[in-house]
């Protein structure tokens, strides 16, 4: 347990962000519930998107999504639907690649003294593929379920049966993030049902 908590501190230190430059135009074109936003919903809407989970950040990006409400409840089934931008996933695929190879350095050179040789020899095992697929699931993984909780926030009518579509798919990653969504819905306490 104390080393695969060891390890995943070390990963977290290597791991670089992927910067997600975007086409404007290849935008509008592909998601144009999201290119109909202003800069700055768009700009929120990414944010919330590329949030970790446990990210301290998130309540007050939660509050920002339950003032706008309905008008990005499309950008979010968008973003549900059609997964992370072909543009983000190439730059991750990158970033995770670069972030392998510097894991596979430290393993090799400083691994065995905190993980043990065993632990070592098993993750240096994996492949580059193996790893960078991994990854880039949970990322698409992680993407999906954030703009499936966003539908808790500002979703209605329109989210609902999506929402109940996933929360009863018992393979679908994003399930308890449906269930979520559907009670914040569901127990607004205004009322709103957008």
């Amino acid at each position: 347990m104390t080393r695969t908590l060891s390890f995943t501190i070390v990963a977290a230190l290597l791991a670089v962000p992927a910067a997600a430059a975007q086409d404007p135009g290849a935008t509008q074109a592909r998601r144009p519930a999201f290119a109909a936003l202003e800069p700055d919903l768009q700009e929120l809407v990414v944010t919330w998107l590329g949030l970790d989970c446990g990210a301290q950040e998130g309540t007050r990006i939660e509050d920002r999504l339950r003032a706008v409400g309905p008008r990005l409840e499309a950008a979010f089934l968008e973003a549900f639907r059609l997964g992370r931008p072909a543009e983000d996933r190439e730059a991750d695929r990158k970033a995770i690649a670069d972030r392998f190879d510097r894991r596979q350095e430290w393993l090799r050179s400083e691994g065995s003294d905190l993980l043990g040789q065993e632990e070592v020899e098993a993750l240096l095992a994996r492949s580059q593929e193996e790893y960078v697929g991994d990854e880039l699931r949970n990322a698409d993984v992680g993407y999906r379920t954030q703009a499936v909780l966003a539908l808790g926030f500002v979703g209605g009518d329109e989210s609902r049966p999506v929402l109940e579509r996933i929360a009863a798919d018992p393979d679908d990653p994003a399930r308890e993030a449906a269930r979520l969504s559907l009670e914040e819905i569901a127990g607004r306490g205004d009322g709103t049902q957008y």
